[in-house]
C-alpha cells in the first residue's frame, strides 16, 4: 500500500466518525437554568454520553468523545520544520495530549 493510500485511508475513516460523531439535538441542562451545557464539558450523566472513538495513524491521531448535544475532538498531527542548513525536514515535538 502506497503511502498516499494509507493517508487516504485515515483521513477517511476520521471523516467517517466525525459525520456520525457531529448528528447532535438540543438537551436541556438539569442544572444549569435556561441553558443548555454541553455534557462532553459536564460529564455528569453517563446516559448522555456517548462513544469514544480514537483513529491513529502513526504519529497521527483523532480522538472523538460524544455526548447528546456536544462532541470533542481532539487531534495530534506531527510538525515539520524545514531546516535551512539542512535538505531534509526535521520532526519537531508534538503537542502531547489525550491521542
Amino acid at each position: 500500500m502506497s503511502a498516499t493510500q494509507s493517508v487516504q485511508q485515515y483521513v477517511d475513516k476520521v471523516a467517517s466518525a466525525l459525520n456520525a460523531a457531529l448528528c447532535l439535538q438540543a438537551y436541556p441542562s438539569p442544572k444549569l437554568e435556561r441553558c443548555s451545557a454541553p455534557q462532553i464539558e459536564l460529564n455528569d450523566r453517563a446516559d448522555l454520553m456517548g462513544r469514544t472513538s480514537k483513529i491513529a495513524r502513526r504519529d497521527d491521531c483523532c480522538l472523538i468523545e460524544e455526548s447528546i448535544n456536544s462532541v470533542r475532538v481532539s487531534l495530534r498531527l506531527p510538525t515539520v520544520r524545514h531546516s535551512p542548513l539542512s535538505r531534509q525536514p526535521s520532526t519537531a515535538n508534538t503537542v502531547q495530549n489525550q491521542c
